[in-house]
C-alpha cells in the first residue's frame, strides 16, 4: 500500500510538472505576440476615432472579413457605432486567448471601452498575417447601441 501511494504521489508529481511546462510554453508564446495584437488594435482605434472605416477594412481586414459583404456596409455599420458612441477615449484589455489552427495562428481580445456618449464591449478575432495581425471579426456590444 505505501509503495502504491509513492507510485501514486510521483505520478501527480509528474502531471502537474508537464502542465506547467506546456502551460507556460503557451503563456510565453501568446505574450510574444501581445504587443503587435495590441498595436493593431490601437490601429484599429485611431482610424476609428478618425472615422477612417474604408481605411479599417481595406487595410486592417482579413479577406475572411471582406468577403462577408461589401465595404460599404462595413461603413454603415460602423457609422452607426460611431454615431451612437463617439470617439473612443481609453480602453481597458479584458479576456484574450491564442489559438493555433492549420492555416494559422489566430488571437481573441476583448476590450472594456470609454466612449465620449458611453462603454462598449469590443470583441476582435485577429489572425497573423507575416509581422501583422488582420481582423477576422469586430463585434461591438453596448446598451447605447440599443
Amino acid at each position: 500500500m505505501k509503495k502504491f501511494l509513492i507510485g501514486l504521489g510521483i505520478l501527480f508529481l509528474a502531471i502537474i510538472i508537464l502542465f506547467v511546462i506546456f502551460g507556460g510554453f503557451a503563456f510565453l508564446s501568446a505574450s510574444k505576440f501581445t504587443p503587435s495584437v495590441e498595436q493593431s488594435i490601437a490601429n484599429f482605434y485611431d482610424h476609428y476615432n478618425k472615422q477612417d472605416f474604408s481605411y479599417i477594412f481595406d487595410s486592417m481586414a482579413d479577406e475572411k472579413l471582406k468577403n462577408s459583404g461589401p465595404r460599404e456596409n462595413f461603413d454603415k455599420l460602423m457609422s452607426g457605432v460611431w454615431g451612437k458612441l463617439g470617439v473612443a477615449k481609453e480602453r481597458k484589455k479584458g479576456a484574450w486567448r491564442l489559438n493555433h489552427a492549420p492555416d494559422g495562428a489566430y488571437f481573441s481580445v476583448q476590450y472594456l471601452v470609454i466612449h465620449e456618449k458611453g462603454e462598449s464591449t469590443d470583441s476582435f478575432v485577429l489572425k497573423k498575417h507575416g509581422d501583422s495581425w488582420l481582423m477576422i471579426s469586430y463585434n461591438v456590444n453596448s446598451k447605447e447601441l440599443f
